[in-house]
């Protein structure tokens, strides 16, 4: 018997219980016709009950999903909400197919009548919350700011210039606040401060904010009567049908509960005699399973779980057996061999990975540092008064150090890559701007190669959602390359992107009349640190990691970039995304000012002393007043003591680094903006910043077009 197959075994009992059940079936078949009569309609009738109250169920969470959708707005929301309506239709559907009694239909042709008023309902629901956001959140706010700039422009005294700012900020405040949150004393609030600025200042301006604020009232009351009144009266109504057809199904059920019972008593005594037997018989056969099977199953699960907790020192029981528990053991006590040597070779693994991730981080931060210093001193030079040749010199060195930021950015960019760390946007991208930027970055770049670069925008919509950064990524390295390997040439650049079906099909192709590759060579140019030849990197330069890094993106984004070449007559890369279609948004033209701010007082918290030069010498030129904090306890006492618009934070300093800083200034004060002013720029840094109460974040080497950015931002 031990020797045996577990599959024999199985086979000789059941094999011997089905001969039993045998004997009795033509004495009891009668009866079990009759149960199996009385169980089909239980199990239907019970069906039907659950679907009711299925329906039910899925009305009350429609309605919640409604209440949630009215408060944000949110897409998400509302596809749950559709998705959960066209399921609970379904549910109906098959319900009422299921049943077609008299008493049943009534009610049924009640529900599909309230069924229909939700579903417009529904439809209604998104249209009047868009028209609803479109005056809050566009017109109320484009008006706001309209009014803003007419009252910055007028020639008035700064006090009055002061107050009337105030009451304009009042009234914008207190009328989000009265639409947004449904707070009254806001309503009154707003409407003196209008009253009131109406009389100091009497233009149109104040007026069309207050009609635009009218509309947005009555929008909001017509969206909230929508949703609190209408499809709140309708999916109560729903609910009601639902219970009267759920007591239907109830009634129904308990009447055969009986008829089953009846049936059931009648066949009982002679199941009580099949089981007197079968009962002591099924032990039997249990208890010698378990001895034989179930015990040293369990032996070695238990052997199993010791392995998953990483304790190999038991012993595996059962190789011994010629059955399939043998079998068992004998690969059990292979898996204790691989998954010993597994865990070894992990945690090797882990301390490689941590190792690589460290070095990254720690080389990140040394070079941008001292890079800070070389490019911030070097723009500063730039500014001042040169001969052409110290301006030329300059410039040579700023090259070169943007080419070292360029390598250090592609190696971090490789590592986010390879680890999945990558995370795409979702935006509106307006494709003119994007062809634009590309012409006007790249205009300079192709004179100095005597290339001519064409950059065309062709296709039935030139806005799409996507990750505008990453797509730019793509395209400005292709562009690159191609201006880099083509001298006395032409560079051709073409992004199309044309409607297919709900989609947007856009195509990104760069044509070059450059060196161009060897058919032998296409396939190296994606491997990392690789470029078609040996002699390239000599005589073009480059890290070889761009294009590693675009097609990776690239496969990220579902897509893949694809060349096409011939030596010494040029290239193409191209590479298509299937994206949704965008709104147009209406772009405002940008001002061009000087950018002097006399009145900003900032604190600068740093400790190396070249780039406290850098920032000085920025801030100095800027109109700024600052003060320089060289550590973090030293930030902590000057932001106590005095009251700074904007604090610059540097994270690794010694005695206190920016984060400690920074939450022990938050105890005391909410509201000052802080800005971390680091080397750190990866993205894990960039959200601990956030995580510890930060507002912005300023990478090294220090940008001047991001420094006065900033400074507009929080100024006031």
């Amino acid at each position: 018997m031990p020797n045996l197959s577990i599959k024999l075994k199985i086979i000789l009992g059941l094999g011997f219980v089905a001969s039993l059940f045998l004997l009795q079936y033509f004495s009891m078949k009668s009866a079990l016709l009759s149960i199996d009569r009385n169980v089909g309609i239980l199990t239907d009738t019970s069906s039907s009950s659950s679907r009711a109250l299925q329906i039910n169920r899925g009305i009350s969470d429609i309605q919640r999903l409604v209440l949630a959708y009215s408060q944000t707005g949110g897409e998400a929301i509302l596809r749950k909400l559709e998705k959960q309506f066209k399921e609970i239709r379904i549910t109906f559907s098959e319900l009422r197919e299921d049943n077609q009694e008299e008493q049943s239909k009534i009610i049924f042709s009640d529900i599909e009548a309230v069924f229909k008023r939700y579903e417009e309902s529904i439809n209604n629901l998104k249209e009047l919350h868009r028209k609803k956001d479109q005056l809050i959140d566009v017109k109320l706010k484009e008006n706001y700011y309209r009014g803003l700039d007419f009252i910055k422009n007028k020639k008035i005294s700064s006090s009055k210039l002061s107050r009337f700012l105030a009451l304009w900020n009042q009234i914008h405040y207190h009328s989000l606040n009265y639409l947004i949150k449904r707070n009254f004393s806001s309503k009154r609030e707003a409407m003196n401060s209008f009253r009131e600025l109406d009389k100091l200042l009497q233009h149109k301006i104040i007026n069309q904010y207050l009609l635009i604020f009218d509309k947005a009232v009555i929008a909001n009351r017509n969206y909230l009567t929508l949703v609190n009144v209408v499809m709140s009266g309708d999916a109560t109504e729903l609910s009601t049908l639902a219970d009267k057809l759920e007591s239907l199904f109830l009634r129904r059920l308990q009447e055969t509960k009986e008829q089953s019972r009846e049936t059931i008593e009648k066949s009982s005594l002679q199941a009580n005699l099949v089981l007197a037997f079968l009962v002591p018989f099924l032990i039997f056969i249990i208890f010698i399973y378990n001895r034989n099977i179930g015990r040293a199953i369990s032996q070695i699960t238990e052997t199993f779980n010791d392995f998953l907790k990483n304790d190999f020192s038991q012993s595996v029981p059962g190789k011994e057996r010629k059955d399939e528990i043998g079998q068992l053991a004998l690969a059990a006590e292979r898996f204790k061999v691989l998954s010993a040597n597994l865990e070894e070779e992990k945690e090797n693994a882990q301390k490689l990975a941590k190792t690589k991730a460290d070095f990254l981080a720690n080389m990140s931060h040394e070079i941008r540092t001292p890079m800070n210093g070389i490019l911030g001193m070097t723009s500063l030079l730039g500014e001042s008064k040169l001969t052409s040749e110290q301006k030329e010199m300059i410039e040579t060195i700023n090259n070169c150090g943007e080419g070292l930021l360029t390598i250090l950015n592609d190696i971090l960019d490789l590592s986010k890559v390879e680890s999945g760390a990558v995370e795409f946007e979702k935006l509106p991208i307006d494709l003119h701007g994007l062809r634009k930027e590309v012409e006007f970055l790249f205009k300079e770049v192709a004179k100095k190669n005597k290339n001519t670069l064409t950059v065309e925008l062709k296709g039935d919509t030139p806005f799409i959602l996507g990750d505008e950064t990453r797509i730019k990524q793509i395209l400005i390295n292709l562009i690159s390359n191609a201006l880099k390997f083509t001298q006395n040439g032409d560079v051709d650049v073409l992004i199309e992107a044309n409607r297919k079906g709900p989609m947007v099909e856009t195509t990104f192709k760069v044509r070059d009349t450059g060196v161009g590759i060897a058919p032998e060579n296409i396939s190296k140019i994606f491997e990392v640190f690789s470029q078609s030849d040996s002699s390239t990197t000599r005589k073009f330069g480059g890290t070889g990691l761009g294009l590693t890094i675009s097609q990776k993106l690239a496969h990220l984004m579902e897509s893949e970039i694809i060349c096409k070449s011939i030596l010494n007559e040029g290239s193409v890369f191209s590479f298509s995304l299937i994206c949704e279609e965008a709104s147009p948004e209406k772009l405002e033209e940008k001002v061009e000012k000087d950018h002097s701010f006399e009145n900003t007082k900032i604190l600068v918290v740093e400790d190396n002393e070249i780039n406290i030069k850098v920032i000085s010498k920025r801030l100095e030129r800027l109109s700024v007043q600052f003060d320089v904090a060289r550590n973090g306890e030293e930030a902590v006492a000057m932001a106590r003591e005095h009251k700074y618009q904007i604090i610059f934070m540097d994270i690794q300093m010694p005695i206190l680094d920016g984060f400690g800083a920074t939450k022990l200034i938050r105890e005391n004060d909410l509201s000052t903006p802080i800005v971390a002013m680091t080397a750190n720029v990866q993205k894990e840094d960039q959200e601990m910043c956030f995580e510890v109460g930060m507002n912005a974040f300023l990478g090294k080497p220090i940008n001047k077009t991001e420094l006065i950015a900033i400074l507009e931002r929080f100024s006031f």
